[in-house]
């Protein structure tokens, strides 16, 4: 069994998300991979770019599942820390 990517089923990757809330979520992962990993990164760039080219997306998350697996935990938590129904405290969701 193939298991799906975390990106597919949470990030700016999800399949069925509208175009202003993908928009929101690849300028978010930038903003915490510009912050984690230096503005001129490779990644960043390529986030910047996805937002109007969907081959620099799967670019950009082919460079992002390629970094250090403790780098890229890191990166994916800071990401969802950023996400609201990530955020909230397990409970406290209505």
């Amino acid at each position: 069994m193939v298991m799906p990517s975390v990106a597919s089923l949470i990030g700016p990757w999800e399949q069925a998300l509208d175009p202003g809330e993908r928009k929101a979520r690849l300028r978010s992962m930038r903003a915490v991979c510009g912050c984690m990993l230096g503005w001129k990164h490779q990644l960043v760039a390529l986030l910047g770019r996805a937002e109007a080219d969907p081959t620099a997306a799967i670019c950009a998350l082919a460079v992002l599942e390629a970094l250090p697996s403790r780098t890229r935990r890191h990166v994916w938590c800071s990401y969802l820390a950023t996400q609201p129904k990530f955020s909230e405290p397990l409970g406290t969701s209505t």
